[in-house]
């Protein structure tokens, strides 16, 4: 059972994909040997108070970026931090006051220091801070010391807490929490005859394909009908996703902020769930994807059927779909009186 995410050929491509910026730390150092740097950095730059971001294995070596001054360590990162430890954190980081924070492990820690060098000391919250370019001003120098590969929140814009409600991410998103440049660049167009790989599927052991069937349609159905649900009104699924989780909105904001603000996450990707091939049903897979990608690795392999699956696309696609369209172009979000979104 799959759902696939596809490539957009160039032609279907809007306009706004002509041209992205780029977002960089103005410094960054790259090899064996540097992790003193940091506190190089520090001493030149005056810094007399940094706290130190971590979970505990880290924190037991941070004499290894050689800080000056008052250090403060907080070890107490959770995976997946929610915003209870994030409170932790900036209780530590009010009685600091640091000039430096250095988040020092992986992406976890590196969200937190952000936050703990925007919000302490500038009358913002969390829920002030939610959502896009809301954060007022740095508050504190800050340094990201990576301590695992792949998070990429040592270079990023955004950090994300764990929200209590509904263990879901409240994301914030601003230039402030990481010293930035601006750099524009257009994207290439892309090569013809470059195949389309699926990117995104949904999986279950093999079993369960067979004594819980029910229930693979059951969950295959609910994201095709959803897709089908945005790619018919994207605004209205915006509007869908703030009535289920109201907290998410930016705090105070009206109704088409809250909108927009859910828009710009999704708007660009959501084409790509779009099946590419004349006749194919939502989910289905095209074999010859998985034949390419394997060619394009090196690798081959004879038996496609170990991969994936197209036995429950008939079942999984066995709703009204024009049904599901119309309730999308009528939906209207909140109810009447609401008011202002978010909380």
């Amino acid at each position: 059972m799959t759902e696939s995410i596809h490539a957009t050929p160039p032609e279907a491509m809007p306009s706004a994909f002509a041209s992205i910026e780029l977002v960089r730390p103005p410094r960054v150092l790259f090899g064996g040997g540097l992790i003193a740097s940091v506190g190089a950095w520090a001493r030149e730059n005056g810094i007399a108070r940094t706290l130190v971001v971590a979970d505990a294995f880290n924190a037991a070596r941070v004499g290894l970026l050689d800080l000056p001054g008052a250090v403060t360590v907080f070890d107490r990162v959770r995976p997946e931090p929610d915003t209870a430890n994030l409170d932790d954190l900036l209780a530590v980081a009010d009685a600091a006051e640091p000039q430096l924070v250095v988040g020092f492990g992986g992406g976890s820690a590196m969200d937190l220091a952000k936050l703990a060098a925007v919000l302490p000391g500038s009358g913002q919250t969390l829920a002030d801070v939610a959502g896009a370019e809301r954060v007022r001003a740095k508050r504190a120098a800050l340094a990201q010391v990576p301590t695992t590969a792949g998070t990429g929140s040592e270079a990023g814009t955004r950090a994300l807490v764990t929200g209590p409600a509904t263990a879901s991410k409240i994301a914030v998103q601003s230039l402030h929490i990481s010293p930035t440049r601006w750099l524009p660049f257009k994207i290439l167009t892309r090569p013809q005859g470059l195949p389309m790989i699926g990117g995104q599927f949904l999986m279950a052991l093999r079993d369960k394909l067979k004594t819980d069937r029910a229930l693979m349609v059951g969950f295959g159905r609910s994201a095709a009908k959803s897709s089908t649900f945005l790619l018919a009104n994207l605004t209205a699924g915006a509007k869908a996703f703030l009535k289920l989780y109201p907290e998410t909105a930016p705090r105070g904001s009206s109704e088409e902020e809250a909108v927009k603000a859910v828009l710009v996450a999704v708007s660009r990707r959501i084409k790509l769930y779009q099946p590419p091939y004349p006749g194919y049903k939502m989910g289905q897979i095209n074999p010859d994807e998985f034949t390419i990608e394997m060619a394009l690795n090196g690798m081959e392999a004879k038996d496609l059927s170990r991969f994936y699956t197209n036995d429950l696309i008939a079942d999984i696609n066995a709703f009204d779909a024009e049904a599901v369209k119309a309730q999308a172009m009528s939906y209207n979000g909140w109810p009447a009186g609401d008011g202002a979104a978010g909380g």
